[in-house]
């Protein structure tokens, strides 16, 4: 093992983008720090790789726990498209589930540093990675994700609605999801109210673009 040091910009997306540059393999996979893998998780999904060499990633069933309380999440489909994403973050691809083909995520521009306070940076990697191509699900059960404790961005509205609104205005395919666009303007008028913002339209910012820098990778 191998412990290196973030040399970018602090928080999850500048150490993930640390672990990419330095990667020498032709996979990655990612895990928070309260999360655990499951033995057997790099095996299966390996194999599901194997199997079908269009996936850019995979991820799978996950088990939320809380407590003594545990909740399986099962993988609801075997395939995932840029459509599916749109209408739905898709939990079971959460990051700490995740393996990925090491080129694609180059490709894309890695994990994006630039996002509001780091919010939904792994939803909007994965809508960038979709915008290539399909990505994957197994049904074996792969990770505890532990919901213990309060998240990072509790409190923090203002950092959600600016962060969610980034998302918007990045991806105009978000206006070929109904469902998608309202649930994300509905979670960034909830942040203003809950910021006491008042009565604010929620608006997206932002240039359509395929990488972290705004332009569109070639896939």
């Amino acid at each position: 093992m191998q412990v290196v040091v973030n040399d970018r910009r602090s928080g999850v997306a500048g150490a993930r983008n640390t672990a990419l540059a330095l990667a020498a393999h032709d996979l990655l996979a990612t895990c928070d720090d309260d999360d655990v893998w499951l033995p057997g998780r790099l095996d299966v999904q390996v194999r599901a790789l194997e199997a079908d060499p269009a996936l850019l990633a995979v991820g799978g069933s996950v088990r939320i726990v809380r407590g003594d309380v545990h909740t399986v999440r099962r993988a609801p489909r075997h395939r995932v498209h840029l459509q599916d994403l749109l209408d739905s973050r898709v939990m079971e691809l959460h990051p700490s589930a995740l393996l990925c083909r090491t080129r694609p995520l180059r490709v894309v521009g890695g994990w994006n540093e630039d996002i509001p306070g780091g919010y939904a940076e792994d939803y909007e990697l994965l809508l960038r990675l979709a915008r290539c191509g399909p990505l994957g699900l197994v049904d074996d059960v792969v990770v505890d994700v532990h919901w213990n404790g309060g998240s990072h961005f509790f409190s923090r509205w203002r950092t959600v609605s600016a962060a969610l609104a980034t998302l918007l205005g990045a991806f105009p395919e978000f206006a070929a999801s109904p469902h998608g666009r309202a649930r994300i303007s509905g979670q960034i008028a909830f942040a203003h109210a809950a910021a006491g913002s008042g009565r604010r339209r929620a608006r997206g910012c932002g240039a359509p673009g395929a990488t972290t820098d705004g332009s569109r990778a070639s896939c």
